[in-house]
């Protein structure tokens, strides 16, 4: 999930299923979800869900494990639309926006990091993690630093880890 300028966390379920998942708000001072409705138009597993304050646009990402999408979403819907197959990422597992609009993803198939052309859905590889990842993942940038930060679950360490990403580079460091 992500936070929008109003400060709103929106927020898309894993339905267990491919191309089920639903789109809710969380009241963040609760913890209270409330359920927007299914997003629709989708077909595989939802993975990620991203604000980009420079267009005031929200981006949504799926994968099968083999192929990964890019799609906008709706969020006062739920419908999806398709950008495009992200290439050269099989499993996309989580992405981030940067205040400027740029926009990185995780493929856990590949363990590397990703550049993202938001209007194709063009993927370029900036280079390995440094870790096998593995599960859910999540990421977003710190707006006040520009620092890329990945939450993961490390294969090898058996642990989830707090990460931040060389955006040059694509290699994580566990803090």
């Amino acid at each position: 999930g992500d936070f929008n300028d109003a400060g709103i966390y929106y927020a898309c379920t894993y339905g267990g299923a491919l191309g089920a998942s639903t789109l809710i708000t969380v009241d963040v001072t609760t913890g209270t979800p409330t359920t927007i409705g299914a997003i629709t138009g989708i077909t595989q597993y939802a993975t990620a869900l991203d604000f980009n304050t420079a267009n005031d646009t929200w981006y949504f990402g799926e994968t099968d494990g083999v192929t990964s999408k890019l799609y906008t979403i709706d969020v006062n819907t739920g419908a999806a639309t398709l950008v495009g197959t992200l290439t050269g990422v099989a499993g996309l597992i989580g992405m981030a926006i940067d205040c400027d609009g740029n926009a990185y993803g995780v493929d856990i198939g590949s363990d590397q990091l990703f550049s993202i052309n938001l209007s194709t859905a063009a993927a370029t590889a900036i280079g390995p993690l440094g870790f096998d990842a593995s599960y859910a993942q999540d990421a977003d940038f710190d707006a006040s630093t520009g620092t890329m930060y990945l939450a993961a679950y490390n294969v090898t360490s058996g642990a989830g880890e707090f990460r931040s990403a060389n955006l040059t580079t694509g290699a994580t460091t566990l803090i």
